[in-house]
């Protein structure tokens, strides 16, 4: 994970932004807390089909975009990143939606740029 840290000023104080590259999920840490917990959150979204979730059929992003040309695909799946993760993740803003292409493969694989507003629950 791609960790970026700036400092922005405000008209009365100096106020540091981390902006954080998250990409798929790989495992799950059920020990989780603070922003690394909201990291995961991002990932597990991310990481998610809609409709396999058995409570939540909504939960989670569409594969409509299978078998889409790439530019059409990257298109289409940033939006749905940057709306699945800013509605079930307030905790975060979406900064950027980037993919690393295999396009021999018909392969992306996402990374997204967030930026953790509030690590409280």
């Amino acid at each position: 994970m791609d960790i970026r840290e700036f400092q922005v000023f405000d008209f009365y104080q100096r106020v540091t932004i981390m902006i954080y590259e998250v990409s798929i999920i790989q495992s799950i840490d059920y020990g989780a807390t603070g922003v690394d917990a909201i990291l995961q959150n991002v990932r597990f979204i991310m990481s998610t089909i809609k409709n396999s979730c058995v409570m939540d059929r909504e939960f989670g992003l569409s594969q409509d975009v299978i078998d889409a040309p790439i530019p059409l695909a990257q298109s289409l799946l940033a939006s749905e990143y940057i709306f699945a993760i800013e509605s079930r993740e307030p905790r975060v803003t979406v900064e950027q939606v980037e993919f690393e292409e295999n396009p021999i493969e018909g392969i992306l694989i996402p990374r997204v740029k967030v930026v953790v507003i509030s690590d409280e629950v």
